[in-house]
């Protein structure tokens, strides 16, 4: 709020409402509190607490970098008139594809904001859980969905925010190859990824933890993956499985390419052809 407190020479005073807006699996937070005012953020977990401080801009606005934020975990923010404190809820949110819906498990009757970014389209919506702490974000118009990404808002009773970012499950396979990219469900948290042969014959597991703000993760196993084997990641809103499929391509000279894809997967295949 800006109020002009005369003619010649005008005083202004400028009021911010306190706010901070955390990520869950992500470093980052940012907030707003009186403008000038120096701060500190201390985050309060089982691991060893490291604040960080700083000063806020004209505006009111900060931004804070800590380590990686989990549910659970308490940030205090300290400042000379207010002190911010917010408990990051549990927040998950899983895509169906078919649908176009998005839907998870969060703290009972809590206010969310849904947002989903798909066919180059930002969609929103404002939903509010059930007592189970369910709740489901109804996006049909885009349905079926390939590939999307999104973001889950949660407000607390004070109006500071949680955010969450998603993605619909991705994989990007190489077949004879140890490695593998692909896009996790939630962005920036842990999960582990195994590989299991057709005949059980073979079976790794890979613990990491996937890119904040993309989901992206990355990984190379002891053997090259095969058409049949099993890839699962298991993360924190769920599991995702895919099977290899076995491939076959036939080049005829006369321009006809053939590529034959044995099993149901919807698979986008890549052919690179020397001449």
């Amino acid at each position: 709020m800006t109020v002009n407190m005369g003619y010649l020479p005008s005083f202004y005073a400028k009021e911010v409402v306190p706010l901070v807006v955390a990520g869950l699996y992500d470093p980052h937070i940012e907030g707003w509190i009186s403008p000038l005012s120096h701060y500190t953020v201390t985050p309060q977990r089982s691991q060893t607490d490291v604040s960080n401080n700083g000063y806020a801009y004209a505006d009111g606005s900060f931004t804070s970098y800590l380590e990686m934020l989990a549910p659970g975990d308490t940030i205090v923010v300290n400042a000379p008139t207010e002190v911010i404190r917010m408990t990051l809820p549990f927040l998950s949110a899983r895509v169906d594809r078919g649908s176009a819906s998005v839907s998870g498990q969060v703290p009972p009757y809590a206010s969310l904001e849904v947002e989903l970014y798909a066919d180059y389209r930002r969609v929103s919506q404002v939903v509010t859980a059930t007592a189970a702490g369910v709740y489901l974000a109804d996006f049909s118009s885009l349905a079926p969905l390939q590939t999307a990404q999104g973001k889950l808002t949660h407000f607390n009773a004070e109006g500071n925010r949680t955010t969450l970012d998603f993605a619909t499950p991705h994989w990007e396979v190489t077949l004879d190859s140890e490695c593998l990219n692909g896009i996790a469900a939630t962005a920036g948290a842990p999960y582990t990824l195994t590989l299991q042969s057709a005949d059980g014959t073979f079976s790794q597991v890979i613990t990491g933890t996937s890119a904040s703000g993309t989901g992206n993760f990355y990984d190379c196993f002891r053997r090259a993956v095969q058409p049949g084997d099993r890839l699962t990641l298991e993360e924190v809103s769920g599991s995702n499985a895919f099977t290899v499929p076995y491939l076959t391509v036939a080049y005829d000279y006369g321009r006809r390419l053939v590529v034959s894809s044995r099993g149901h997967s919807p698979s986008r295949v890549t052919v690179v052809i020397f001449r």
